[in-house]
């Protein structure tokens, strides 16, 4: 229990995924399972892209960016803007392409965002909506590209220091051992 929360993580190798309850809600037998299922969906995906080419993975944020932005068009005609169904397809490039890749789709999904906008700017009752949801924008996706960069590269130094002696640099037992157990599968 911390700050009102019980949080619950799913570790698998170096990479995790962290939900939190609010301290006042019982999870029962049914939430549990499905949060569960949920997680071990979200690792395939992840451990899927993970074994794909730096350009497999670029282009697979292209096509969620596509996706994305046909949905976008879609719902801002209706009045619903996500705003949130951009960073998809920013933390896919991000986490798997790097932070330049991060970047320029985040400045992408901000121009297309403004091009949809402008494109349905009649759909809009009150044009400041329009200029805060893209200000929102312009401020939400390169900072999430950033910090999502940012954590890659810390993660990958955790990693590498987590497997190696600090004074000579040396694979320590961690190390061994992971060696160890590909060498077996292998075998």
């Amino acid at each position: 229990m911390n700050g009102g929360c019980l949080h619950h993580f799913l570790f698998a190798h170096s990479d995790f995924i962290l939900y939190t309850v609010p301290a006042s809600q019982t999870m029962d037998a049914t939430s549990r399972r499905r949060i569960s299922n949920a997680l071990m969906i979200a690792q395939r995906i992840h451990n899927f892209l993970a074994r794909q080419s730096r350009s497999t993975s670029l282009f697979i944020s292209l096509v969620l960016l596509a996706i994305v932005a046909l949905i976008d068009y879609t719902l801002t005609a209706q009045q619903a803007p996500f705003l949130v169904l951009f960073l998809l397809p920013i933390v896919t490039a991000t986490w798997f392409g790097g932070g330049a890749i991060g970047m320029a789709f985040a400045i992408a999904s901000c121009a297309i965002n403004l091009i949809i906008d402008f494109l349905l700017i009649e759909s809009y009752p009150n044009i400041s909506a329009l200029y805060w949801k893209n200000i929102t924008a312009i401020l939400i996706y390169p900072v999430t590209a950033r910090l999502l960069s940012t954590l890659r590269i810390q993660m990958e130094r955790e990693k590498q220091l987590a497997r190696t002696d600090d004074i000579t640099g040396a694979p320590n037992r961690r190390a061994f051992f992971e060696v160890a157990d590909i060498e077996l599968h292998r075998a």
